[in-house]
């Protein structure tokens, strides 16, 4: 067994965004703020030859939009600030949604 390497790695997090104006109101509302989001886990998850990379974000601070997201692969861009889309949907994780996911810490 090597040394470790880094795959991913972010200096701010941010998200996918149904649209730029979506994440201008998130950010306006404070429904996002990037310096409060605090990434605890990852897990890559292989099924039938897919891989995907799930991330926790769970509620520490306010302004964390989703508390479970979905990262692109290294091999789809260089594995730096890859945005994070919210796993299954962007409903599921709504905070005040009961009948979602309220704050995913592994």
């Amino acid at each position: 067994m090597g040394p470790l390497k880094t795959v991913l790695e972010w200096r701010t997090i941010d998200y996918n965004f149904p649209s730029s104006l979506e994440r201008s109101a998130a950010l306006a509302t404070a429904e996002f703020i990037p310096g409060n989001i605090v990434v605890l886990d990852s897990d890559t998850h292989v099924r039938a030859g897919h891989r995907r990379v799930f991330v926790t974000t769970p509620r520490i601070k306010p302004g964390t939009p989703a508390t479970l997201s979905v990262v692109a692969l290294p091999e789809q861009h260089d594995g730096k600030d890859p945005p994070l889309t919210p796993y299954p949907s962007w409903d599921f994780n709504r905070e005040g949604n009961c009948d979602g996911l309220t704050s995913v810490f592994r």
